[in-house]
């Protein structure tokens, strides 16, 4: 008993041919413009990260440089004074005398004078950090104006000034500008927010309990609960060491937002993280993909099947010239035969 074998005619198995030809080439070209469509995004994320590390240290600088004449405005001795230096009480006299206007038009949290030492001489505002007051003396040494981040009583900017009197440095003034109204600022420009993270432990603003990242503080997150999250889950699946870089931009594909970590020079102990959110983007890369895999179906099941049909009709006639050979061999033989 025989077994008979599938049998697949001619047009069937062209058109399979060229359908799976074609289906390879729809697959390299669709490959090719999903890696091309991926390069191309990383390369414009990585351009959009660039934009935000410039603009955000730009706000911190242009917050030191406002401090810095600030500061200056307050030692300025009047005209009256013919240019001579301004002594310890009337430079304590300008402080509490400009302290509203500092306070709510400047965001200014505290100025206070020091003397070459370290000594307090009188100011108002928060007590000065211990950081910040082991650089006084420095500050008075070299006569150089010093910006420090510090996130101990909040997170502030602080600026340090030496004030020359009597051809020597006899004191130092510290101003400390709050960083919320810059980060909102950010925030509002940029549409990402900001994260500030620090061993330095920052109680008074933030609770307790979602205060810990890698045993260290988180001192300043906007749109807190949308990303405290996403910041939990970092350092659940992440080392600190693996972040703790300069402009690294890290994606996890298990979330929707995009992380940017920031280190400050001269500022070892604070990370700025940057949190912005590429769900949507995303979502269009994922339904850029879908919409040309569906097309490259399409197109495949109409060229396949257009195929098909134009070899119809020529593969029918030659299936018929087939079939009529054998007939025609016959006829020759009865010929010969009655011959």
């Amino acid at each position: 008993m025989s077994i008979q074998t599938p049998f697949l005619s001619i047009r069937w198995k062209a058109g399979l041919f060229f359908s799976f030809i074609l289906l390879i080439f729809l697959l390299i070209f669709h490959v090719i413009i999903y890696w091309n469509v991926q390069q191309k995004f990383v390369l414009f994320r990585s351009q959009l990260q660039e934009q935000y590390h410039q603009q955000l240290l730009g706000q911190i600088t242009t917050t030191r440089d406002q401090l810095q004449r600030l500061a200056e405005l307050l030692i300025s001795p009047d005209a009256t004074q013919q240019g001579s230096a301004l002594k310890q009480n009337e430079i304590l006299d300008r402080i509490h005398r400009y302290r509203s206007d500092l306070e709510l038009n400047w965001d200014v949290s505290q100025v206070q004078l020091f003397d070459s030492s370290g000594r307090n001489l009188g100011g108002w505002g928060p007590p000065t950090p211990k950081v910040i007051k082991d650089n006084i003396t420095l500050t008075a040494e070299t006569e150089l104006a010093q910006s420090q981040l510090n996130c101990e009583v909040s997170c502030k900017q602080y600026q340090l000034l030496p004030i020359l009197a009597d051809s020597e440095t006899n004191y130092v003034l510290v101003l400390g500008y709050n960083l919320t109204q810059s980060l909102l600022d950010f925030q509002a420009q940029t549409g990402a927010d900001i994260a500030i993270i620090s061993d330095q432990s920052n109680t008074q603003e933030l609770r307790q309990a979602d205060s810990s990242l890698w045993d260290r503080h988180l001192n300043v997150l906007t749109s807190f609960n949308n990303n405290i999250a996403y910041l939990q889950f970092l350092a659940k699946h992440y080392r600190f060491q693996d972040i703790d870089h300069d402009k690294l931009i890290l994606r996890d594909s298990n979330l929707p937002v995009e992380f940017q970590f920031i280190k400050l020079r001269q500022v070892d102990n604070v990370v700025l993280v940057i949190i912005d959110n590429i769900a949507k983007q995303q979502q269009e890369l994922n339904s850029l993909t879908y919409r040309t895999i569906i097309w490259s179906l399409i197109g495949l099941i109409v060229i396949g099947g257009s195929l098909f049909l134009l070899l119809s009709a020529p593969l029918k006639r030659l299936s018929k010239v087939s079939k009529a050979l054998p007939l025609l061999a016959e006829k020759n033989t009865c010929k010969s035969e009655i011959l």
